[in-house]
């Protein structure tokens, strides 16, 4: 069942491989590491309101769903630390969660570079996120959407490139933030090591992504590039003009699904990635 049993700490770095898992495979009588076929491997994903997130046509496939206040909370401290609610962080631990390497050729960028472990194969990336009036922060800080919301604001947690917190906070409904989607891990994926790559997340549009397992939780282990809900219509990428994408203007006035690409650049969502139509 488990296609990356055992990834734990001390073995982990030997089979990771520029932040990507890897699997043992004969070329010949010669046993390689290899990225395991079939695959997607995103960039930094789409951008989502949370409209788009927590629409009833839902962006998750069966047996998944946008994660919870609680369940981020559960996330955050699994490392061990303790919330600061004064602060609206966990203190430490974020180094954890986020892939390995920092710099102008990396997925975060910090200066001087700091360590990122990416200890429990999260693989965090910086892609930034979209407010009314733009896109910012690519490869500073990594938003991702909470389900719950209240009048124009959303829960989402965060992590960013130049400290180890894991922050809890509110933004508005309207701002665009990555995915990462989650489920309770099975009895049988209890007992694996934290870290270990599980069965894959197969999206509604065919992609088939790495899941993770960590504590008592399942999560994608890159950022969602969901293209259509569960029921086969496509998620809004576009404003009035089909053949662009939302402006700011368009992207702030949303009370309904939309997602994007950070600086409206498909390849920061994958290579060779396109919008359905």
């Amino acid at each position: 069942m488990p296609i990356y049993q055992g990834l734990s700490t001390k073995n982990k770095a030997e089979i990771i491989i520029n932040s990507q898992p890897m699997q043992k495979v004969y070329v010949g009588d010669r046993l390689v590491w290899q990225k395991p076929s079939g695959i997607f491997y995103p960039e930094y994903g789409l951008l989502y309101n949370w409209y788009a997130a927590t629409d009833v046509r839902n962006i998750a496939a069966e047996g998944w769903h946008v994660p919870t206040l609680a369940e981020a909370m559960i996330l955050g401290s699994y490392t061990g630390a303790i919330y600061d609610d004064e602060e609206g962080y966990y203190p430490t631990g974020s180094e954890k969660y986020k892939e390995v390497g920092c710099g102008e050729d990396y997925h975060w960028y910090c200066s001087p570079p700091i360590a990122h472990t990416n200890e429990l194969g999260f693989n965090a990336r910086g892609s930034g996120f979209r407010t009314n009036i733009g896109f910012e922060q690519i490869k500073q800080t990594a938003h991702f959407i909470c389900e719950d919301g209240v009048d124009t604001y959303n829960i989402l947690f965060y992590v960013e490139a130049t400290t180890d917190y894991f922050y809890v906070a509110i933004t508005f409904k309207c701002n665009g933030n990555s995915i990462r989607l989650v489920r309770p891990a099975t009895s049988e994926e209890l007992a694996l090591l934290d870290g270990t790559y599980v069965d894959n997340y197969i999206g509604n549009d065919g992609k088939t992504y790495l899941a993770v397992k960590i504590g008592s939780q399942v999560w994608l282990a890159c950022n969602l590039a969901e293209t259509l809900y569960r029921d086969g219509s496509i998620i809004p990428w576009h404003g009035a003009d089909p053949a662009n994408y939302f402006t700011n203007a368009e992207w702030a006035a949303l009370t309904t699904a939309g997602c994007c690409a950070y600086d409206n650049t498909l390849s920061n969502v994958a290579a060779g990635f396109t919008f359905p139509t």
